[in-house]
């Protein structure tokens, strides 16, 4: 599964570490991004298991593949986590983006960067660019010779 990149606003699981005063349940708390680091390293605000509101700051945020970090006493040290929504979103959206082995031969293709126009083109596209500037080239040629129209 794809790295998840965390923006402010999207909600974790909050793991606190045993010894946290807001530790009272084994359930995972609600969690608001309040800040990234990074792509594993977040500022938060979370509800306890009461309602309380508090924040914590600089939480690992454990993405896919990713070990629990270690704390005191061969205990779990605080983290965050996606929620299973999240990941299987994340899952949908990486397994409906068209891998290059996925898209038909002869498929149109788009042109990106600055070139002279011949990279990103299909063979069809390539060649009807040509008959394009070919006819354009000998309207051209045909109004030098016949002169000005009056």
């Amino acid at each position: 599964m794809p790295l998840i990149p965390p923006t402010p606003g999207r909600v974790v699981w909050f793991h606190p570490q045993q010894g946290d005063p807001i530790h009272g349940s084994d359930q995972p708390l609600a969690a608001t991004v309040a800040y990234a680091h990074n792509d594993r390293l977040i500022n938060i605000g979370l509800i306890d298991h009461r309602g309380v509101h508090h924040s914590r700051m600089r939480v690992v945020l454990v993405q896919d593949g990713d070990e629990i970090p270690k704390g005191d006493y061969g205990l779990h040290a605080s983290y965050c986590e996606w929620m299973p929504y999240q990941k299987g979103q994340a899952a949908k959206h990486e397994a409906s983006e068209p891998k290059p082995a996925d898209v038909p031969a002869g498929a149109p293709t788009i042109a990106t960067g600055d070139h002279d126009g011949s990279e990103g083109q299909s063979a069809e596209d390539a060649e009807l660019a040509a008959l394009i500037a070919a006819e354009e080239a000998e309207k051209g040629a045909g109004k030098s010779k016949g002169g000005k129209k009056s």
